[in-house]
């Protein structure tokens, strides 16, 4: 029961008296009309007397006064129409259409009071134990009931806070605007129940995020861990292999733009035709599996995109082919979607989900099954050929049995100028002429370092033969793939198979002087011979004067 003094009930009486003084003049004016138009059946059957003077026919007619009353009748009309209109926008529609209002739901009164008032449920991770709650209530010292959360900082992007940016916890358990009372709720203080908060388990490993943060501690970059399951000429093999450039460069020329961005919206990158429309940000929560619209807006990321268009200048098009020029609008996330769609055994790309017990759906058929283990086999040399570039990265992680596919990558990224007192950018002066070298205006631009900022990249999918993880670490100005964001990724995995994330044994714990390691039921049994993994194709043989390009070691 809403209690007597409740603020929300004098704002909720004036907005009942608005309404019902808007339906009245509606009112009025639906009689209005259907008067005027009555008269004027009765004026038009009305015999004018022709012989009338010409000043008294004119008054019996209608006046230039009388058309502009009835002119401004109607702009009144339209105007309340638009005012009223404006009020079902936003009472009915921008919640679901307007991005800005749902930045700014949190906002309203109502809904806060209600997802204060109202117990949560507790948000556990993808083991389902209470002992390894991401979200949780505990009582206090002063016996009030107070909310937990142990991984405050490595979650912190995901649950996000009552105010500001909605995360996890507003999006799951805070109160939608179709689910707050009415204004004749509030006025006639009528008891609203609330549909009850039931916990949550998530897909997140609480070990293996909290490991993530311990591998990217004191570097800027970012981490994305997904299950991907629920092409001297040289071949695509060597190439990906030893990550040449130019054999993907003459690839994306040959292939052209239309191919290129049909194949870039199977896996989530949206094509456009223009570097404007590319670079504006926007949200993608389409490409969430989630249980309601608020959780999908709650994680949407920003789109990747990359700008193609017919008749495009095959160095550009080369450019985007090998991941630089207009193919700059990458996140983590998306790369790690990427790798999931040829990790995913039938090649489909499927929909991440936050939501642990969800009916797991699929986005696109990204390529066949059959391409996608050509192209895991691919990725194996990456990771264990004998030219891959992250081949002595992941050699110890191979000698423990767990054999994964991988790619390097390099991204140059111009950057800003930084004051080393302030934080802020430095800005410098710019002025605009016209023809004559007259000045038209002044504005200040960020000033950008001489020099690029290169970024550490690392793709990696584990196991290979059935790969349950796909991962995406990114670490700026981390140099080459191979040297910052591959080790991160490696450690990720074996972390991965110590959880038992990887449907392999799980490591032993290290064995104590003396101490006999326990056997499990059955370890006397047979077992079956292991299966001996494929050798990697031999590279074509090269013809040096058409490999023009160099073999970037990333």
């Amino acid at each position: 029961m809403f209690p007597a003094d409740i603020p929300e009930k004098q704002p909720a009486l004036l907005s009942l008296v608005y309404t019902a003084g808007f339906a009245l003049l509606a009112l009025l004016l639906v009689v209005s009309l259907l008067l005027h138009f009555r008269r004027r059946r009765l004026s038009r059957g009305a015999v004018v007397t022709a012989d009338l003077p010409p000043e008294v026919r004119e008054r019996l007619g209608v006046t230039s006064t009388n058309r502009g009353l009835r002119a401004m009748r109607w702009v009144f009309v339209l105007l309340a129409l638009g005012v009223f209109g404006f009020h079902v926008y936003w009472a009915q529609y921008a919640v679901e259409s307007n991005e800005r209002f749902q930045e700014l739901s949190y906002k309203d009164l109502r809904n806060r009071r209600l997802a204060e008032s109202t117990l949560r449920g507790w948000i556990l991770d993808r083991s389902g134990s209470l002992d390894r709650a991401l979200a949780l209530y505990r009582r206090g010292p002063d016996g009030q009931i107070v909310r937990e959360y142990p991984l405050d900082v490595e979650m912190a992007q995901l649950f996000g806070s009552d105010r500001g940016d909605s995360g996890l916890e507003r999006s799951l358990f805070g109160i939608q605007s179709g689910a707050a009372p009415e204004a004749l709720d509030v006025v006639m203080e009528r008891d609203i129940k609330q549909p009850a908060n039931l916990d949550v388990r998530l897909t997140i490993d609480a070990e293996l995020q909290k490991e993530a943060v311990v591998q990217l501690r004191g570097r800027h970059g970012a981490v994305v861990v997904l299950n991907p399951q629920t092409g001297g000429r040289i071949g695509i093999d060597t190439a990906y292999e030893v990550s040449c450039n130019q054999y993907f460069a003459q690839m994306a020329i040959k292939i052209g733009p239309e191919k290129m961005a049909e194949a870039a919206r199977l896996v989530g990158i949206s094509p456009y035709g223009n570097t404007t429309d590319a670079i504006r940000g926007r949200k993608q929560p389409q490409i969430w599996n989630a249980s309601a619209p608020s959780v999908a807006r709650a994680l949407a990321p920003r789109e990747a995109t990359i700008a193609v268009w017919p008749g495009m200048r095959p160095f550009d098009l080369g450019l985007v082919g090998y991941g630089q020029g207009y193919a700059g609008q990458m996140t983590p996330f998306q790369m790690a979607l990427s790798a999931s769609a040829i990790a995913n055994l039938e090649g489909k790309l499927m929909k991440p989900k936050i939501e642990y017990d969800l009916v797991p759906q699929a986005w696109a058929q990204a390529t066949t099954p059959q391409y996608a283990a050509e192209m895991r086999r691919i990725m194996g040399l990456v990771a264990g050929g004998p030219s891959g570039t992250a081949t002595s990265v992941f050699a110890p992680v191979h000698a423990q049995g767990i054999i994964t596919g991988g790619k390097t990558g390099t991204a140059e990224k111009e950057v800003p100028v930084y004051d080393s007192k302030t934080g802020e950018p430095k800005m410098q002066k710019k002025v605009e002429r016209d023809r004559r070298g007259n000045p038209i205006r002044e504005y200040f631009v960020p000033v950008m370092s001489p020099e690029f900022r290169i970024d550490s990249w690392y793709l990696s999918i584990a196991p290979l033969d059935n790969p349950q993880l796909a991962i995406a670490v990114i670490v700026e100005g981390g140099g080459y793939g191979a040297r910052a964001a591959a080790p991160i990724a490696a450690a990720l995995v074996l972390k991965a198979r110590d959880l038992g994330l990887l449907g392999l044994p799980v490591a032993a714990p290290p064995q104590q002087p003396g101490q006999q390691q326990p056997q499990p039921p059955g370890a006397n049994a047979p077992r079956a011979k292991p299966r001996p993994r494929a050798a990697p194709k031999p590279p074509a043989t090269r013809n040096p004067a058409a490999n023009t390009g160099q073999a970037g070691r990333e």
